[in-house]
């Protein structure tokens, strides 16, 4: 699917994911960039390092994803990325709900109540892009293993047909004519030549200004014939390969000819 050629919609609503994923993570950037240097004093020092540690959760998000959106769209790049992605994301989402009631804000009232206000806006940020990432990695599953079934579908198509042929050409009839001598060519001592193939019953398709001779002899005598076309024969020694007329349906030798053997 490297090579595949994808549609410029598809591509466009790519676009707009990444870079809508790319802007909540800054929204909440700017909040906790906001939480540390309002309350860097008044925070004991686990609950810094975990605000530090969704800063950088979130700023890894903003560098990476619109590397993906200028890089070339492959499915295996996005999928490992964006595992890694939701892996950090749960991770520290799920860090901050469990240690959100037991976050400490100053005891002044207003700076409480603006604590516990970045401190909501933060975990609900912190949970729509965790939902955002988690959307996008399903719709490229569903997207890949859909792309996949529509390529896979003319192929298995065209393997059908192939085996409905070969049934087909299994269970066809053949037949088997032997041709009396040309009295042009039966002279004197000549030998007389005997032209034994096996044709299918679909005749009509062949053509008779494709037969001609691999071994490179001169014809002496051709026979016409309303449904198989037309053969040449020739003089001979012994046993000469005739190339069989060409089926103008599918372009191959149609009646497979055997080597002619004299009387």
């Amino acid at each position: 699917m490297a090579n595949m050629d994808y549609s410029p919609a598809f591509l466009k609503i790519r676009a707009i994911g990444l870079g809508l994923i790319s802007f909540l993570s800054l929204l909440a950037i700017i909040l906790f960039c906001i939480q540390i240097f309002t309350q860097w004093d008044t925070t004991i020092s686990s609950e810094r390092y975990m605000i530090i540690l969704m800063l950088l959760t979130h700023t890894v998000t903003v560098i990476m994803l619109p590397i993906l959106i200028l890089v070339s769209f492959r499915p295996w790049l996005d999928a490992i990325r964006f595992l890694f992605l939701l892996v950090i994301h749960i991770s520290t989402a799920t860090t901050f709900t469990y240690w959100f009631p037991r976050y400490a804000c100053p005891a002044n009232a207003t700076q409480r109540e603006q604590c516990r206000l970045y401190n909501i806006y933060i975990l609900v940020l912190s949970w729509i892009v965790t939902a955002h990432v988690i959307i996008y990695v399903i719709g490229l599953s569903v997207f890949v293993y859909r792309t996949r079934a529509s390529a896979d579908k003319p192929l298995r198509v065209d393997l059908i047909d192939e085996e409905v042929m070969d049934i087909g050409r299994d269970s066809t009839p053949s037949m088997s004519e032997s041709r009396p001598q040309s009295s042009n060519v039966a002279t004197g001592s000549t030998p007389s030549l005997v032209l034994e193939c096996h044709v299918f019953w679909r005749c009509s398709g062949v053509n008779p200004k494709y037969g001609r001779d691999i071994t490179g002899g001169l014809p002496s005598d051709v026979f016409e014939h309303p449904c198989y076309g037309s053969e040449k024969v020739f003089t001979h020694s012994g046993p000469i390969v005739f190339a069989a007329t060409k089926d103008i349906w599918t372009g191959h030798a149609a009646p497979e000819v055997y080597p002619i053997h004299g009387a």
